[in-house]
């Protein structure tokens, strides 16, 4: 019972955390309605929530390594997931288990300098990526040169095989990056 008290109140405060950063990545993804939308570390599945809404004929997944976490998102979307529009895993974010270019959009929020291995990640991103489609990372408060700054990411995209990335705007300590998928 106390973990389920805690895990909620982790939830609501992780909420109310976001709001805002989910905000700005709903605006920054120019979601169509049959946009198909891969989130990294999920949550509480708020976003998850918001993408389902926006792309109403498209497909949104999710991966999280928390079982907390994912009952809470699980219940979030029950709707869309008996719908069979959304469908959240339990697993760490290097296996992704859906086939190659399944998505047009993919999103890491906070993920990026707690990854194990960040360059085995976007490699998996950019196989679940369709060539062309967009990559969004939100990272939080590290200095641009440190090791799980935005240099650091720039450069992990770009080796593997993204393209065009840029740190585009700031929300509170959170720097925003997009990069495409290369073609190849």
């Amino acid at each position: 019972m106390l973990y389920g008290v805690l895990g909620r109140l982790l939830g609501w405060s992780r909420d109310v955390f976001y709001r805002r950063i989910h905000t700005v990545a709903r605006r920054g993804m120019e979601i169509a309605p049959t946009d198909n939308i891969l989130e990294l570390q999920f949550g509480t599945g708020g976003l998850i929530r918001i993408f389902a809404a926006a792309a109403r004929q498209g497909f949104i997944a999710g991966v999280d390594p928390s079982q907390m976490m994912w009952e809470i998102a699980r219940r979030r979307n029950e709707v869309a997931i008996r719908e069979g529009r959304v469908d959240l895993r339990v697993c760490e974010p290097t296996l992704l288990p859906w086939q190659e270019g399944r998505f047009d959009k993919a999103i890491a929020i906070d993920g990026f300098r707690l990854w194990p291995a960040p360059s085995e990640v976007l490699r998996g991103l950019r196989r679940v990526i369709r060539p062309g489609g967009g990559l969004i990372l939100i990272l939080r408060g590290a200095a641009p040169s440190s090791s799980g700054g935005s240099a650091s990411a720039l450069q992990e995209l770009n080796q593997s095989g993204f393209e065009h990335g840029a740190v585009v705007g700031r929300v509170g300590p959170y720097e925003i990056l997009i990069a495409i998928r290369a073609a190849n």
